[in-house]
């Protein structure tokens, strides 16, 4: 286990689920898009992800013992007409 977590996407699916399989055992620090997450227990930011400056920041901050990328752009509509951009967060 980590004591210290860092999960991008955390309001989504799959970020979401991974709180809640680590919260009573590490500390959360966890980014947030559209919707916030309302619970207690884990410390939320929005972040510009291509500022990546901020993000090494905010990680070299926090000093996680492990991080999770689980940010990405997930409207199929809007990725079929934007893939240039679309790459550029959910892949770089």
């Amino acid at each position: 286990m980590f004591s210290r977590i860092f999960i991008t996407g955390g309001s989504g699916l799959l970020g979401l689920n991974i709180i809640l399989e680590n919260i009573l055992h590490s500390k959360i620090l966890a980014t947030v898009n559209k919707r916030d997450i309302k619970i207690l227990e884990i410390d939320t930011l929005k972040l510009n992800f291509k500022n990546r400056g901020s993000l090494e920041k905010k990680i070299q901050e926090f000093n996680p013992g492990l991080i999770i990328n689980a940010a990405g752009i997930t409207d199929v509509d809007f990725c079929e007409s934007n893939e240039d951009a679309v790459y550029d967060i959910n892949a770089n």
